[in-house]
Formats: structure tokens, C-alpha cells, sequence
């Protein structure tokens, strides 16, 4: 027979005795419940070992042998020390606030594969978190911090073919500084069940979730996705209620706001900038 004990090894107190044959178990340790552990599975006859970590717990009825050496783990940079990862540009362009509560409407083609949201209003940069995307709608609403904004009206109906229309736009890649561009524009496909809105802009700078007013300064489009040629895509202002509407975003709605222009545009447009 071997006489065995059980010891805490944090106050090394022994908190069970006995005396047995079978002494070969190890203890793996959440240490509240061991000690209730040790003492329901030892054999009646008990048995050796001091609760620890597995490793730390001695359990044998001879002197261990002398464990072979083992090599020595590689050792790698601590992650502490390692320069971080640097938000890579995947792309940039506009948007426009459309509540007073902060909601942002844009193009889904700038915000595509974005892992970090972020903006620029009235000469200072601002977060933007995205709440809803519909790629088939060609839409993505964000949101600015909770305050209370300058927004754009909506237009209470879509453009027609042939309507003048003003566009205003930050120019894709340019600095965060970059100014806003006001561009003359006018719709040249009005939008149909089988195919989007087409404004012809007279600028070749990328334009896409740049709004589009009309004369009397209420947004009647969004630009689209860019794809080349003079007539650009756009999401006409039925299809824009309809996505807000759906995910309960409310928005501002006029039949007259004030004039677009540079001046004007700067209180309500969003440079966003999206990196992955």
C-alpha cells in the first residue's frame, strides 16, 4: 500500500488523505470544481497529487524518471511590436444627407467591399456607419452621429427625359481636402421597369453617389456605378423613397428647396471615403 494526499497548491494545505494501490490519474484543472473532481474520481483506496495545472500535479509510486529534453518553441515577434495594418484606399465618392437625424444616401458601388466607412462634412471628418445596402437597387444608406443636420429634399417625382439637372460631387481619389464640383447635367434615358435613368454629366470626373437636383433644388437622382461613355447611370427619386421606405430610414420631401450650388451643396454633401 502507498499512502497519498491531495494538497492545495495555493495555500499547501492538505485537504485529502488516504491510502491505495492504484495511483495513476491526473487531475485537469478548473480549480473551483477539482477539488470535488479529485475526491469523486479517486479509487476508494485514494490516491497521490497536489491540484495545480495537469502538469503541475505529481502522481506516481516511484520517482519520475528524468523527462528528455524537448526544443525550444521558435520564437516569433510579439504581436505588441509588430506594425499595425494599414487601412488600404479601395475607393471614394459622395453623399448626401437626406434626414436631419444623419442618414446618408450614396451609391451601393461606393460602399462595395468597404471594411472602413469614412467622411467628410462641412470641412471636417466625421464617422459613418452603413446601415442598409440594396446592390439591386444600386442604394446604400449610412448614418452620421447622432446630431441634428442640414438635408436635402427629395423630389416628389422622377425626372423626365430631357430635364436639366445639376450635380454635385467630389472627384473620386482626389485629397480629403478636395472641393466640391457642381456639374451640369441632363437626364437622357428617364428611368423604365427594364432599364435605369442615364444623366449625360459635362465632365469626365467620376461622379458616382453624387446627388442630382433639379432647378428647384430637390434631389431627383443619384449617380450610379461608373461605366464609360458620356451618359452615366443613375437611381431615379421613386426607386430612392422605395428602398428608404422599406427599411424605415426616414428622409425630407419638397416640391422646392433652395437653389443648388456650391455654397448650398457643402451643408448637406458627404465626401466618403471607403478603405478595406
Amino acid at each position: 500500500m502507498v499512502e497519498c494526499a491531495v494538497t492545495d497548491i495555493n495555500t499547501d494545505q492538505t485537504i485529502y488523505t488516504g491510502q491505495g494501490e492504484h495511483i495513476d490519474w491526473i487531475v485537469e484543472l478548473d480549480f473551483r470544481g477539482a477539488v470535488r473532481a479529485a475526491l469523486a474520481n479517486l479509487p476508494a483506496a485514494g490516491a497521490i497529487g497536489r491540484l495545480a495545472t495537469a502538469s503541475d500535479i505529481a502522481v506516481a509510486t516511484a520517482p519520475p524518471s528524468a523527462a528528455p529534453p524537448q526544443a525550444a518553441a521558435p520564437r516569433s515577434t510579439p504581436i505588441a511590436s509588430r506594425s499595425p495594418a494599414r487601412p488600404v484606399l479601395a475607393g471614394s465618392g459622395t453623399g448626401v444627407v437626406v434626414s436631419t437625424r444623419g442618414y446618408v444616401l450614396t451609391s451601393s458601388s461606393v460602399v462595395q467591399g468597404c471594411g472602413i466607412l469614412r467622411g467628410r462634412l462641412q470641412n471636417r471628418d466625421v464617422t459613418l456607419r452603413e446601415l442598409a445596402t440594396n446592390v439591386d437597387d444600386g442604394l446604400s444608406v449610412l448614418e452620421l452621429p447622432a446630431e441634428t443636420y442640414i438635408a436635402a429634399s427629395l423630389a416628389r417625382q422622377a425626372p423626365a427625359r430631357n430635364d436639366l439637372v445639376v450635380v454635385l460631387g467630389f472627384p473620386a481619389g482626389g485629397s480629403p481636402g478636395a472641393s466640391l464640383n457642381v456639374m451640369d447635367g441632363q437626364v437622357v434615358a428617364a428611368p423604365s421597369p427594364a432599364r435605369r435613368m442615364r444623366i449625360s454629366v459635362g465632365s469626365p470626373m467620376a461622379v458616382r453617389g453624387a446627388p442630382a437636383l433639379n432647378d428647384d433644388g430637390v434631389v431627383v437622382a443619384v449617380m450610379g456605378e461608373e461605366q464609360g461613355g458620356e451618359a452615366r447611370p443613375a437611381v431615379d427619386v421613386e426607386t430612392i423613397r422605395r428602398f428608404l421606405d422599406s427599411y424605415g430610414v426616414s428622409y425630407e420631401q419638397a416640391a422646392r428647396g433652395e437653389p443648388p450650388s456650391a455654397v448650398a451643396g457643402a451643408t448637406y454633401t458627404v465626401r466618403v471615403t471607403c478603405a478595406s
